[in-house]
């Protein structure tokens, strides 16, 4: 899935940093959580 690999991408260059992620992909915190949900990828507890 597309999404799923730029937000992989995004992590892997933010050492897993979800709000450093977020910042380079241009959205917020919340959104990527919500974004990493419906990609099947566990954001774990926020």
């Amino acid at each position: 899935d597309g999404e799923r690999a730029v937000l992989r991408q995004a992590l892997a260059r933010s050492n897993g940093n979800v709000a450093a992620a977020a910042r380079l992909l241009g959205i917020g915190r919340a959104t990527m959580y919500r974004r990493m949900e419906r990609a099947g990828m566990a954001g774990g507890v926020h």
